[in-house]
């Protein structure tokens, strides 16, 4: 097997478009376009409306895969699904040769666990790290022959493609649950003219109770699971600490930062400053299970990194006879263990995916 330099067999490609003069609908930024350890990107962001900077000028055509040179650390480099715009710090790459190197290929190439790890040891800069395209081009590693590439290449989107059908089903299973709810009930959104009391004469405030462990001190294992306002995962961290425990549950975590929901029904602790605890004065009137619900498919104005509970307590709370709340919790409880099994087989899937990748 040869060991090539990626820059003797990738090329970057430069297409130059105008932002303000272009039939192109998409962009590509630092945000969540491009999902960590993603091999496929889909359209999210337009062009029209946003403010996008000056820097974004640079055209990409499906295909092409992209590499986000100041997130290599979050393993940002995939393949674009549509034409769209990037901006300088996003490398938009391909084959030199399609006979030497398969463009589907070059994609398992830039999620090797060795390509990041290459990465980080080659990284420039002080603060915001990133990787220069003339160091990236240095990068080597073995290529095999076109056949093994096609069969290793075919085997990797194949699986990918099941992962993603999967996930689909994730999305569409929530859709669903959502429909439900508001089909059953009389659900308001959020009105900024017509805020209610609601939370206060149902729910309270319960934050100033407990025990926040720091960052710092989350242990990979332990007794007692910590939650934070993140998003990529329900748990941040775990400690062995007693003292100070929440014992009390089930509650409504809100992130006051980053308006993620959360339904815990377990001893906990929560992490970082940011984290709301909302507790159900009644349980007889309102269920803590049914109040995630409707609190999750209400829209909270995303303000940035302020904060949004106070939105929260604005709300115009569903709050129907009991035994509705049970049978819409009976058919939301069969939902989240049709997602448990969804999400076994993605972690499943995913494991394949990284044996082919680093095989």
């Amino acid at each position: 097997m040869d060991k090539v330099r990626f820059g003797d067999v990738v090329k970057r490609v430069n297409i130059y478009v105008d932002r303000f003069n272009t039939d192109r609908l998409y962009y590509v930024g630092k945000g969540g376009s491009i999902e960590p350890d993603a091999l496929d990107i889909k359209p999210q962001a337009k062009i029209e409306g946003a403010t996008i900077g000056f820097k974004f000028h640079f055209g990409f055509e499906p295909g092409h895969i992209l590499f986000m040179s100041r997130c290599f650390d979050q393993h940002k480099a995939a393949t674009a699904t549509f034409r769209g715009v990037c901006s300088d710090s996003t490398y938009v790459v391909e084959t030199r040769d399609n006979n030497v190197l398969l463009q589907q290929y070059l994609q398992l190439v830039m999620q090797t666990d060795d390509f990041w790890n290459w990465c980080e040891e080659h990284k420039s800069g002080g603060v915001n790290f990133l990787i220069n395209y003339s160091t990236l081009e240095t990068y080597e590693f073995d290529l095999p022959s076109i056949e093994e590439q096609k069969v290793l290449a075919e085997k990797l989107w194949a699986a990918y493609k099941v992962k993603e059908s999967y996930r689909q089903l994730l999305s569409t299973t929530d859709e669903m649950l959502k429909a439900k709810f508001q089909e059953m009930f009389d659900f308001q959104d959020l009105d900024l003219t017509n805020p209610t009391n609601d939370f206060d004469k149902y729910c309270f405030d319960a934050t100033s109770s407990a025990t926040k462990i720091p960052a710092g001190n989350y242990l990979d294992e332990g007794k007692y699971a910590i939650y934070d306002q993140g998003q990529e995962k329900d748990i941040a961290g775990f400690t062995n600490t007693e003292d100070g425990v929440n014992k009390d549950y089930p509650v409504i975590l809100f992130g006051d930062h980053s308006r993620v929901i959360k339904f815990i029904n377990e001893p906990f602790f929560i992490g970082a400053d940011g984290v709301k605890i909302i507790r159900v004065k009644d349980e007889k009137t309102l269920l803590p299970y049914f109040l995630f619900y409707d609190l999750l498919y209400h829209n909270i104005p995303n303000t940035g990194y302020n904060r949004h509970f106070k939105y929260i307590k604005m709300l115009k709370l569903t709050v129907p006879p009991m035994e509705d709340q049970q049978q819409f919790a009976e058919i939301a409880t069969q939902a989240e263990a049709t997602k448990t099994s969804l999400r076994a087989s993605i972690e499943a899937i995913d494991r394949v995916i990284r044996s082919l990748i680093n095989q």
